[in-house]
C-alpha cells in the first residue's frame, strides 16, 4: 500500500484538516494516517494538535467512502476504543514505543493489521520485540525508517534484511528530505510505503522537512504505481518488439 502520513501537519487548524482531505482525496493513495500521541505529547503550544475525536470520524467517512483505508499512528491507549468505534483500518505504533508492550498488546487485540516502526532501534532492540510479539501470537509487520536527514543513513537495504531476519513484512517510512527515495525504495519490494504529505500554509511544519507536498502528491502516487509495476516477478520470458521504430 502507499500510505500518506499527516502526522501533526495539520498544524491543529481544522480548515488545513479539511484541505489535507480533499487532496487526499483527489490523489487516491491507498490508505491515509493521523496521529494520535500519548498526552504528554499535547502540552503548551502543543496542545492545539490534538484534534476532536469528531474530526476524525468525519475524515474516516470520507476516506472509507472513496476506498481509501485509514488508519492511525496510536501513542495514548485510552484512545483505542474510540478507534474502534469509529471503525479505523489498520494502526502504527511509532518507534519511541518499539518496547512498548502493554499499548503493542491493546492494538494486537483490536485484530486490525498493525505496523511497528523501528526508527533508531539496533537490532538487539528489535529482536527483543519481534522475539515476545511471535511468542503472542501477534500478526504484524514492521516498518524500516531512521530519523534523520542523512542520505546515507536511509539504507534501504535493510528492508530485505529485516525481512529475511524476521520472517515479517517489512514496510518502508521514508523520513528522507529527497522525496525521490520513495522511487528508489520500490527496488527492495517493500510491503507497503510510508510517506508524509504537508500542505502550502506558512509556519513549521512537525514533519515538514521530509514531506511529499500535496501539490505534487497525486503525480508522485502516479509515478509510484507505474513504476512498481516495472519491478516484475524476476522471470526471463520472450517478448514481442512492441516499439515502432521511426522513419
Amino acid at each position: 500500500m502507499l500510505i500518506c502520513e499527516i502526522g501533526h501537519n495539520h498544524l491543529g487548524d481544522l480548515a488545513y484538516v479539511d484541505e489535507y482531505v480533499g487532496a487526499l482525496l483527489e490523489a487516491a493513495p491507498d490508505a491515509v494516517t493521523f496521529q494520535y500521541r500519548e498526552p504528554a505529547r499535547y502540552h503548551g503550544e502543543d496542545a492545539r494538535l490534538r484534534l476532536p475525536d469528531a474530526t476524525f470520524s468525519k475524515a474516516r467517512l470520507r476516506f472509507q467512502e472513496r476506498g481509501i483505508r485509514f488508519g492511525v499512528a496510536i501513542g495514548e491507549e485510552s484512545k483505542i476504543g474510540f478507534f474502534e468505534s469509529i471503525g479505523v483500518d489498520f494502526y502504527k505504533v511509532l518507534s519511541k514505543d518499539l518496547a512498548n508492550t502493554s499499548l503493542i498488546t491493546m492494538v494486537a487485540r483490536t485484530q486490525k493489521p498493525f505496523s511497528i516502526s523501528t526508527g533508531l532501534s539496533d537490532l538487539g532492540e528489535i529482536d527483543r520485540t519481534v522475539s515476545w510479539a511471535k511468542k503472542k501470537g501477534f500478526t504484524f509487520s514492521l516498518i524500516h525508517t531512521t530519523l534523520t536527514h542523512r542520505p546515507d543513513d536511509v539504507n534501504l537495504k535493510a528492508i530485505p534484511a529485516l525481512r529475511e531476519r524476521y520472517g515479517v513484512p517489512v514496510a518502508f517510512g521514508s523520513h528522507a528530505t529527497n522525496y525521490h527515495v520513495l522511487y528508489a525504495a520500490l527496488g527492495f519490494e517493500p510491503s507497503d510505503i510510508f510517506f508524509y504529505v504537508k500542505g502550502n500554509r506558512p509556519g513549521k511544519h512537525s514533519d515538514g522537512d521530509h514531506s511529499v507536498p500535496l501539490a505534487k502528491l497525486k503525480e508522485v502516487i502516479a509515478n509510484l504505481r507505474e513504476l512498481s509495476v516495472m519491478i516484475g516477478s524476476g522471470t526471463k520470458f520472450k517478448t514481442a518488439n512492441l516499439i515502432r521504430k521511426e522513419g
